[in-house]
């Protein structure tokens, strides 16, 4: 894991062959602004460049990752990160103090690093300001190893050992905060719904590919969590908006606030995610509550809006049964004519009419290609009119089917779930 986050600039910005003969007595290792090894090309990181940095410890990765050693120094430029191979710190090292690292420059696992070869502690430290984030930098991994000061409505939080990890949403983005529990004076549950200042130092989620995928903030100081606005309400008094409409235009928008809803069940992923339907919508809903809803439940939710797949869902939500009932009668409808629906709204920019049955129960009849077991359950292959189909099921469901042979025909009901890419072809006629 890599910390990232960028203080503006202090001093003119420097090339590397100029930075290297910055602060540099003779056969010395050149002492350069961290700025410097940032703007490195990549490739050139990688070369194993000897330098000096002199800045703030503001970050001890064991205190928070126990199975990493590496610092965060931050000087008037910029922070970087400094993994310690086979570096002990000083015995008076502690956090906050400005120290001397010498080392060789490294590509990192997303950002240039400075592999350090020793760390001398020059003496007490000011631990820099905090700035203000901007989206663009903060949710681009621009902003690399700083402190940070960012604003966002808190949505969940997650129990890990000795810290919470508060789920924050901010612009219609999410990004995760650590924050040690002795720090956080009140019960996360509490503050689901406020709005939040945090100040820490900004980290990095990225892939084994070098990209980032999402900021995290690190909070160390008491001061580090402040509510700014209180829950706007208790869950289930939120403002109502039926299931069509949750993601739908509105002139004035939630601000990652929590709304509140209802359908009715037609499938429950145990610990993970519900799928509601009402009419021809359907949401898929990951829950917070332990409460046992089933099928055929009529059942309030309140949750915050959640954009990460084709469809608009609900995370982090709440639930509550309304009254037990009936399973929702499936639409008889095949794969090719639900194509052909979205198909036609897609060229006329219009919603789609009855609408486009993603994440609702349908029916159809279906010619069986292939059939494979996977962990916990198995994938059929199914070949519809023109529509190929993978169909997902769970042990026992899958057992009941191993023994049918490819060539047979079935009669399928399940939620739909759609894989489509849009062209610009297909979308030219969105204008509004």
């Amino acid at each position: 894991m890599v910390a990232m986050v960028v203080w503006l600039l202090l001093a003119p910005a420097q090339t590397w062959s100029d930075a290297a003969t910055f602060d540099r007595r003779p056969d010395e290792t050149p002492l350069l602004p961290v700025e410097a090894i940032r703007e490195m090309p990549l490739p050139e990181a990688a070369k194993g460049k000897p330098v000096r940095i002199r800045g703030v410890a503001i970050y001890v990765a064991r205190d928070h990752l126990p199975n990493t050693n590496a610092l965060v120094v931050q000087d008037a430029t910029a922070g970087i990160w400094v993994p310690l191979e086979h570096v002990d710190l000083p015995d008076e090292f502690e956090r906050g103090c400005e120290v001397e690292v010498e080392g060789r420059t490294d590509r990192g696992g997303f950002a240039p690093n400075l592999i350090a070869t020793s760390v001398r502690v020059v003496g007490p430290g000011v631990l820099p300001e905090a700035r203000a984030v901007s989206d663009e930098r903060f949710f681009s991994g621009a902003d690399t190893c700083s402190r940070v000061m960012v604003d966002g409505i808190l949505q969940g939080y997650r129990d890990d050992d000795n810290k919470w990890l508060l789920i924050v949403e901010r612009s219609g983005r999410r990004f995760m905060a650590s924050v040690p529990k002795t720090l956080l004076a009140q019960d996360p549950a509490a503050l689901v719904d406020a709005k939040l200042r945090l100040t820490g130092v900004a980290t990095s989620n990225f892939n084994t590919r070098g990209e980032f995928m999402s900021p995290r903030v690190t909070v160390q100081l008491p001061d580090g969590v402040i509510v700014l606005e209180p829950p706007r309400s208790k869950p289930f008094d939120a403002p109502f908006v039926s299931l069509d409409l949750i993601g739908q235009f509105r002139p004035q928008p939630v601000g990652g606030h929590r709304v509140r809803t209802e359908g009715t069940v037609t499938f429950v992923n145990p610990d993970a995610f519900i799928q509601v339907q009402d009419g021809p919508v359907g949401v898929r809903v990951h829950t917070r509550t332990s409460e046992d809803v089933a099928v055929g439940d009529r059942v309030e939710i309140a949750g915050f809006l959640d954009r990460g797949r084709d469809t608009v869902g609900l995370a982090e939500a709440e639930v509550r049964r309304i009254r037990k009932g009936q399973p929702v009668e499936p639409t008889v409808i095949t794969p090719d004519a639900i194509i052909a629906i979205i198909a036609q709204a897609q060229v006329a920019g219009l919603v789609a009419k009855p609408g486009n049955f993603d994440g609702c129960l349908i029916r159809f009849p279906a010619h069986l290609v292939e059939i494979a077991k996977t962990r916990g359950g198995g994938l059929l292959t199914l070949v519809s009119g023109e529509s190929s189909i993978q169909a997902s099921l769970r042990d026992p469901e899958f057992q009941r089917l191993s023994h049918v042979r490819p060539g047979s025909t079935l009669d399928v009901t399940g939620i739909i779930q759609l894989d489509r890419a849009d062209t610009y072809k297909e979308r030219k006629h969105w204008y509004n």
